[in-house]
């Protein structure tokens, strides 16, 4: 069994990722993800907040996205520094959850919105790779500007990438396309659908 957790790198300009942490390696992953012992904070709507222990200490950078969730739940009553990695709370047993969807909807829209992308690699000797990574798409309405972004900032990542979901108020056309030049708008549903597109696989 494996706990979803989504990791706040400091830098900002780095994406949002998802992390599957498994049960059974919890507190070490929490530390190598964090970079040192780990403390954690009680945010809203039930979300944990895992931070490095010793980061004011050992000089660990500002990180402004965790502080916006921190300032949310308790005002400017701390700083907080390194990256942090969000759980989704504890059960009866004081075991670490995973973070639920309504939880996840929560962050994106206090820090994004994003556009959730889940990224596949198949590298040259064989092996897979997929992960979550939540983007900060570009704003106006240019076609231009969103194959730009696609390829600057998503194809940073992967061979093969799946739009899982993308903010409609931000960008019009929006983010995903049923074509390489043909964006696609929104199905009458008003929902979102998730859309892939590739290109040669990376190299490990």
């Amino acid at each position: 069994m494996t706990i979803r957790a989504l990791l706040i790198p400091v830098d900002t300009e780095q994406p949002l990722r998802i992390v599957e942490i498994p049960e059974s390696e919890s507190l070490a992953q929490l530390q190598a993800l964090v970079e040192g012992y780990v403390e954690c904070i009680d945010l809203q709507h039930g979300v944990t907040s895992w931070l490095n222990e010793e980061g004011k200490l050992t000089g660990l950078q500002y990180n402004p996205r965790s502080q916006r969730l921190y300032l949310e739940a308790y005002g400017p009553a701390d700083i907080l520094v390194g990256p942090a990695v969000l759980t989704g709370g504890a059960d009866d047993q004081g075991s670490t959850l995973g973070l639920s969807d309504a939880q996840l909807d929560h962050v994106d829209q206090l820090l994004g919105p994003f556009a959730r992308v889940w990224i596949e690699n198949t590298y040259s000797d064989g092996h897979e790779s997929t992960t979550e990574v939540w983007l900060t798409p570009p704003a106006g309405d240019s076609a231009q500007k969103l194959e730009d972004w696609w390829q600057d900032e998503v194809f940073e990542h992967t061979g093969t990438a799946t739009v899982l979901t993308a903010p409609l108020a931000r960008s019009s056309p929006p983010l995903c396309f049923l074509a390489p030049r043909t964006w696609w708008g929104r199905p009458s549903s008003g929902a979102t659908e998730p859309c892939t597109r590739s290109r040669k696989a990376p190299q490990p």
